[in-house]
């Protein structure tokens, strides 16, 4: 207040309060008064300005603040990052230039290396080195100015570790603005215990958590509702972390540089084991809970939450693989994931999760649950083309299932091995297998599982080429997805019924068949089974003497496939 009085010719008198001097001299001005860096002293700033404002109608302020300072006056603007290029966009690099992220990399860039040039070889480096520092722009300087010692390559690579690198600021400007460590310290050391608890227990959180989340990690599941809420309330006031509506659900989450400064602060407070065994206790406890939903009645909607938790998913399977937790948590995690993964075309990823978890647990203490991981396991390489891999691991399963009487289970144990066989033209087998996955599906009262076995015995009808025997076990397998209201199943089903349709010429029945099981596909977000359709529009375009037609619907299938890493063999084609 004292520097506002200086500025502004008001003079301390004794006798009078300084507020009061300030109130008369501004009584009849018309003044903008600019107050920077006020969240040091909220309370105060909250107070001056209120008076201040009061004293006259031609004064106004602008205040900078980590913090709303919560007067009657008070307007707030929440000053955004720089804009950073969309990921999902060509990085040409005249188009880079329009995000003031890169204009700003390249004028401190090139401050330091006067040669330096955006050019179609560094394009994509630059904007993913905007996008890692989320367009802070202490942070985009600091980096460019390692531009004389290091390639922008040598920079994004070494961003996991952003506070260590970018150290190196001007010299002349305040101690925290010159580096990215200091400006962190800065808004941190103003937070209360509670407040930095909580910031450094979310930094466990990747890509974003729910207010429920948040809660769990911090309280192990016991309800603070709405001490949870009034402190991270308190965090988005104070800018460290970001609230978004998605889905009608408030998602929470921290530019990436507080939460590495965040996570660095758990790590030196002893609590990031406990904190990181309950990230994964709640991640394993939603998982579970979506099994059973992305297979029924609220497919399109679980599979878009689980969409939203990917990040948290891996991150918390990656713990799971350490010495720190209990094996079978791993293996639960990995098998409730499962259909997550082949509904939404994350086949690789998918595999090398499951095949990391089941090498890191080893013999399991829990026979089933090593099991269901193994079918996992198979299911995936299988949907991925690799029949010898699924054939392994469902042979694994099924003695262990047998043995201890798990009905449920080996009914997809006994339907991945129909499906191995089928590939290997080995019908005999294959029929075996899918007719006591239907006993079996029958005795356990799984309506979803018997569509399933129903549904691999139909193909291996096809195969030995009796439609009509594999038209009557499709059409069943059909009336038992609907029942269930299994889209996935439906939607596999109603492109095997456009099959026999096909083969028989009857492209009439057939297209209109192909056209809903893709609508359910692309609700889904199932892209093996949009390829097997718009492959299947192709041949009837084809058919049809429509060349062009046929060629742009392979060109759309083919372009699925590659960009998801699956494979053409679970693609059914029209000979």
């Amino acid at each position: 207040m004292r520097a506002v009085a200086q500025v502004l010719g008001a003079k301390e008198d004794p006798e009078t309060p300084l507020i009061a001097s300030l109130q008369r001299v501004l009584q009849a001005q018309e003044v903008l008064l600019i107050c920077d860096n006020c969240e040091h002293l909220v309370v105060g700033s909250a107070a001056a300005t209120d008076a201040l404002l009061k004293a006259s109608p031609g004064v106004k302020i602008i205040a900078t603040s980590r913090q709303a300072l919560n007067n009657g006056a008070e307007a707030v603007w929440r000053v955004p990052p720089m804009s950073v290029p969309d990921p999902q966009e060509a990085p040409a690099p005249d188009r880079l230039l329009q995000y003031e992220a890169v204009e700003l990399f390249l004028e401190r860039a090139r401050s330091k290396r006067h040669d330096f040039t955006l050019d179609a070889s560094n394009a994509a480096v630059i904007a993913e080195i905007c996008r890692k520092l989320d367009g802070i722009p202490l942070a985009i300087e600091l980096a460019a100015a390692r531009i004389r010692v290091l390639s922008v390559d040598q920079i994004n690579a070494r961003l996991d570790r952003r506070l260590h690198l970018l150290t190196t600021g001007s010299q002349t400007a305040d101690a925290r603005q010159q580096t990215l460590r200091g400006l962190v310290d800065w808004s941190y050391n103003l937070l209360s215990a509670d407040e930095q608890d909580l910031l450094c227990s979310a930094s466990v959180f990747v890509g974003g958590f729910t207010l429920d989340a948040a809660e769990f990690v911090r309280y192990k599941g016991e309800r603070h509702p709405f001490e949870t809420l009034e402190l991270l309330a308190q965090l988005v006031d104070k800018s460290l972390v970001i609230m978004e509506e998605q889905n009608g659900e408030a998602r929470y989450r921290m530019l990436e540089t507080i939460r590495q400064y965040a996570w660095e602060q758990l790590g030196g407070s002893g609590n990031e084991t406990e904190t990181r065994n309950r990230h994964l206790e709640w991640y394993l406890q939603l998982a579970e809970k979506a099994e059973s939903m992305i297979t029924g009645s609220g497919q399109e909607q679980w599979l878009e939450r689980l969409d939203a938790k990917h990040d948290n998913f891996i991150a918390a399977l990656a713990w799971s693989r350490t010495e720190s937790v209990e094996p079978e948590k791993g293996l639960r995690l990995v098998s409730a994931l499962e259909w997550y993964w082949i509904m939404r075309g994350l086949i690789s990823e998918g595999r090398e999760q499951v095949r990391a978890t089941i090498a890191r647990i080893g013999e399991s203490e829990q026979p089933v649950v090593r099991a269901r991981a193994l079918n996992a396991a198979g299911r995936l390489a299988w949907f991925h083309g690799d029949s010898t891999a699924a054939q392994s691991y469902f042979a694994q399963a099924l003695p262990i299932l047998r043995e201890q009487a798990d009905r449920d289970n080996i009914s997809f144990t006994l339907i991945g091995l129909g499906n191995v066989a089928r590939d290997a033209r080995n019908y005999t087998a294959a029929e075996r297998y899918f007719k006591e996955a239907v006993d079996r599906s029958r005795e356990a009262g799984s309506d979803r599982q018997s569509a399933m076995a129903l549904f691999g015995l139909g193909y291996v009808h096809l195969d030995r080429g009796d439609r009509p025997a594999a038209l009557e076990l499709f059409t069943e397998s059909l009336r038992l997805a609907r029942l269930v209201n299994d889209k996935f199943g439906t939607a596999s089903t109603l492109f095997a019924v456009s099959y026999v349709a096909l083969l028989n010429g009857d492209t009439g029945t057939a297209e209109p068949l192909i056209e809903e099981s893709m609508a359910l596909y692309h609700l889904l977000g199932m892209k093996i089974g949009i390829a097997e359709c718009l492959i299947a529009l192709a041949q009837i375009a084809a058919l049809g003497e429509n060349p062009e037609r046929a060629a742009t619907l392979l060109g759309a299938a083919e372009g699925v496939l590659q960009r998801d890493g699956l494979s053409m063999s679970r693609v059914h084609r029209i000979d």
